[in-house]
């Protein structure tokens, strides 16, 4: 492999992390974040509130 050919290869590597995480990505990937902690927090205060208690333990159990 050539010199020029080294180069380019790392430059497209560099250029293929930059273009992967993109802040509208990192966005998207927090909403979903606080969308998916919000429901796994909420789960189990509606499942007992409203006698599902027995439900989430069996759930918990496997």
């Amino acid at each position: 492999m050539s010199q020029q050919q080294a180069e380019s290869s790392v430059t497209n590597k560099k250029k293929g992390k930059s273009e992967r995480f993109t802040s509208s990505g990192f966005i998207l990937a927090a909403i979903g974040d606080s969308v998916g902690l919000g429901n796994m927090w909420k789960f189990p205060y509606i499942t007992g509130k409203h006698g599902g208690a027995a439900f989430f333990w069996c759930l918990l159990s496997v």
